[in-house]
This record gives C-alpha cells, structure tokens and sequence, in this order.
C-alpha cells in the first residue's frame, strides 16, 4: 500500500522532528496498521538488507 505525502507527515509527525521532510528523504517506511513505524530504510540500503530486515520482523510477528 502507498501513502500519500500528507498521510506520511501525518503517522511520522511524533517521530521526526518538524525541521525534517520526510518526504524528501526519500526513506522507505515500514509502517503497521495501527500507523506504528516498525522500521525504516535509507537509500543507502541495498534490497537484501530490506528484505532480510522484513524477513526478521515477519518472523517475530504474530502476522508473519
């Protein structure tokens, strides 16, 4: 599911500091549906990262 800029600023709003876009970041946000951010992956980040870090909260996860 996607989310929209101001959905974003809205669930991160209690996480980043209002000084910070982050939008513009251009982060990838892991986001559950209760809107609690589990993680979150810099464009530094390769895929395998992201995916052994979401193969690791899935297996953790009463959902996964």
């Amino acid at each position: 599911m996607y989310a929209t800029s101001a959905g974003l600023k809205t669930v991160l709003a209690a996480s980043v500091p209002e000084t910070i876009d982050p939008v513009n970041l251009h982060y990838i946000y892991v986001v559950d549906p209760l809107g609690n951010v589990m993680m979150y992956f810099t464009p530094e980040n390769t895929p395998e990262e992201m995916l052994d870090d979401i193969d690791k909260l899935l297996d953790r996860s009463s959902a996964g």
